[in-house]
């Protein structure tokens, strides 16, 4: 199955560019982009040369990235 069609198999998937996941996080471009070179960061997708980030797959990176502090007792 070629990435088009797993695509089209979830109807509904946003797909975002690098600028647009970036806005999504607020973070430079250029900080996605290591993140890339260095394995983190949230998942992506390559479909042809270009680089795609699904909605789901930034939301569910934010929670793996939501520090939540100990209660004091």
């Amino acid at each position: 199955m070629t990435s088009t069609e797993q695509l089209s198999a979830h109807p509904g998937t946003v797909l975002l560019s690098t600028s647009e996941a970036a806005e999504f996080l607020r973070v430079p471009r250029q900080t996605l982009a290591r993140w890339r070179c260095d394995g983190k960061g949230p998942s992506y997708s390559k479909i042809g040369k270009h680089v795609r980030y699904r909605q789901a797959d930034l939301d569910a990176w934010v929670e793996t990235e939501t520090i939540h502090p100990r209660e004091v007792l």
